[in-house]
């Protein structure tokens, strides 16, 4: 170990500390032997040639443990597209830049690097320290880790015409822990046996890693495989990507990962009314006000409180692209929990689809055509129900998504949380209507929110309707200070920014940070002041234009954010590389600094990356930003790849 961090050559040291404190954590002080005693300080010319054993030994825990592990096996494969000349010296600079690769990012999501064997990589999370989220990080680290491959699989191939491929094998169970080794034994093994049984460019779980990731992540049954010759085939699962939800909430941007001030009132509402439907009742209920008030943020309280109590949590977001789309909303959430994906066949998700339809759904037969209708799905054969007169087929389709809704979580309590209704077709207005109506039959409890504009016609049915003001200057204040973290405020900077936010979280969050970033602020005695010898006439004054502001340093980032905002609030990224025409590797650049700039959150999956603006009010600005041709031009292309792909 000491030998990799004094290397004299600086390519050849070991640069990683992360890597260097665990195997310094592993080394077995215990096997030393000859003449140890502890250290003493000598003179200078003391040369006697001891073995010396420190005080660390002492500490060393001689007791083993039980603990939970999750053990992840990758392997990768380089190899030449169809018809290039084989070039073995650069199939192994590949593979072993993609092994580094991996092993780098593995670290960087807390996973234990075990080691490496040829093209497999084995990495365990849970060792050497533990945490609650290990198996959450896993799975989001082998979500990274397909993201990431079919990226530079993508460069790769317009490169040097060389494919990557990548599979991942997860299982989750106990290990005994002993004093400064690493684990050995089932966990990892059965993590391979899992790993070998996955097709390339996927993901494949063991049951157990399953039921761990369950809340967070989606999964589609691939069935039972057999591990070892004499044990029982055991069931096992291909991980599809995150919810929408979870990413969201998990290794926040900053903006989401800051304590909610001002909201408490509010917060304890939401509060009582979930420890009611634990009780066995249901209640519904609708958070309203303006843009950038916090609706979303005390959503995100709220809901990572239910996922500590392990309650589960659905979600349903309106978007102003779809408002003219009946149910979609709804028939959205039905895709996620059928686990179609875009890159299946039409076949493969008409027979996906039927198989979830029959879990719930007396009469899936006749409703598997029109669902498929509805999705835009072609169905080989038509049923008596799609030759309904268009209004009783919608009617119909209705009351069974409301049978669906009332069966989503049998027997357990649910949060159904309903974004932006004022986006909401009329269609999805009806099935809320009756899904109110009848939700004493299931522990369920349904928040929404809303912006002034709408107000919800089930209005008087909701057990609570919260209004959210803006915040008291007292709240304000605590805000500021803790966006500045590093040093406090004086008092004119802090009216400065009141006065102008309004009590609007948003704004004051935004407008802080970008006095911040933009040097407008001066720092003495450990205090913030404004800059008063720059030109505050340059700061923008309302909030849509200092979101603009954020866009406009960014380069041709800017230019792939507008066009990202006209596909919508949430945009695939095969979808951006398909209409922006720009080169990959920019694009992925691109991608990176919206980002890094926290305009954009990514949503993993192993189909392929999605991204979301970070709030409607940024997709906004991005999109207002467009000039009228360039929005003709981009809708048309996106029309066209729509027709490709029906």
């Amino acid at each position: 170990m000491l030998r990799s961090v004094l290397q004299k050559q600086p390519e050849e040291r070991a640069a990683n500390t992360k890597l260097v404190a665990d195997q310094l954590q592993n080394i077995n002080f215990l096997t030393l032997v000859g003449k140890i005693h502890t250290s003493r300080i000598s003179g200078p010319d003391s040369v006697q040639d001891i073995t010396m054993l420190s005080h660390l030994g002492r500490s060393i825990t001689h007791q083993a443990e039980k603990r939970l592990l999750s053990a992840v096996c990758i392997q990768i494969k380089a190899d030449v597209a169809e018809g290039l000349e084989w070039d073995d010296e650069l199939l192994d600079t590949v593979q072993a830049d993609q092994i580094a690769f991996c092993m780098e990012l593995a670290v960087r999501y807390g996973g234990f690097v075990v080691g490496s064997l040829l093209d497999t990589i084995t990495v365990y999370f849970g060792f050497p320290q533990k945490k609650e989220n290990d198996a959450r990080l896993a799975g989001r680290a082998a979500l990274e880790l397909m993201g990431q491959g079919k990226k530079r699989s993508s460069l790769l191939y317009q490169q040097h015409g060389l494919e990557l491929d990548i599979r991942i094998g997860i299982h989750s169970g106990n290990a005994v822990i002993k004093p400064n080794t690493t684990p050995k034994g089932q966990v990892a093994n059965l993590a391979k046996a899992v790993m070998n049984h996955a097709s390339w460019n996927t993901v494949l779980v063991s049951q157990e890693t399953k039921r761990l990731l369950e809340p967070f992540l989606e999964f589609e049954a691939v069935g039972p495989k057999r591990l070892s010759q004499r044990a029982e085939p055991i069931l096992t699962y291909a991980l599809k990507g995150e919810y929408t939800s979870e990413a969201f909430t998990f290794l926040r941007p900053w903006s989401i990962g800051r304590k909610m001030v001002g909201r408490d009132d509010e917060l304890k509402t939401l509060v009582t009314l979930w420890e009611q439907v634990n009780a066995g009742t249901s209640a519904a209920v609708c958070i309203e006000g303006p843009a950038g008030i916090g609706k979303s943020k005390l959503l995100h309280e709220f809901q990572d409180l239910v996922s500590e109590l392990h309650g589960t949590v659905k979600k349903v977001r309106c978007v102003p692209e779809q408002q003219n789309i009946a149910l979609f909303p709804f028939l959205h959430l039905l895709k996620e929990e059928a686990n179609l994906s875009a890159a299946d066949t039409n076949q493969q998700r008409v027979r996906q689809l039927g198989y979830y339809l029959q879990r719930w759904c007396p009469e899936h037969e006749q409703l598997l055509p029109i669902v498929c209708s509805w999705l835009s799905i072609p169905y080989p054969t038509p049923s008596a129900h799609t030759t309904l007169a268009p209004d009783q087929q919608k009617q119909w389709l209705i009351d069974q998504l409301v049978e669906w809704l009332l069966q989503l979580n049998p027997r357990k309590p649910l949060l159904l949380i309903m974004e932006d209704l004022h986006w909401m077709d009329l269609a999805s207005q009806e099935l809320t209507r009756q899904l109110i109506q009848r939700s004493g039959e299931a522990s369920l409890l349904l928040v929404q929110t809303t912006r002034p504009l709408f107000t919800p016609p089930w209005q008087e049915q909701l057990q609570a309707y919260i209004q959210l003001s803006p915040l008291d200057p007292i709240y304000t204040r605590k805000l500021i200070l803790r966006l500045l973290e590093k040093y406090t405020a004086d008092e004119g900077l802090i009216q400065y920014i009141s006065d102008r936010a309004d009590g609007v979280p948003l704004f004051v969050e935004e407008l802080t940070l970008m006095l911040q970033k933009r040097n407008y602020l001066k720092v003495k005695n450990e205090t913030y002041s404004l800059d008063t010898t720059q030109d505050l006439q340059k700061i923008p004054v309302r909030l849509k234009d200092l979101l603009s502001a954020r866009l406009a340093p960014l380069g041709t980032a800017k230019e792939t954010a507008q066009i990202a905002a006209a596909i919508g609030r949430e945009f695939r990224y095969q979808t951006l590389l398909e209409v922006a025409w720009l080169d990959e590797s920019i694009l992925q650049a691109d991608i990176q600094k919206l980002m890094e700039a926290n305009l954009i959150i990514q949503r993993r999956r192993v189909d392929g990356d999605s991204y979301i603006f970070r709030h409607a009010l940024i997709r906004d600005a991005a999109y207002d930003g467009m000039t009228v041709p360039k929005r003709k031009e981009v809708q048309l292309l996106l029309e066209k790849l729509a027709r490709t792909n029906a």
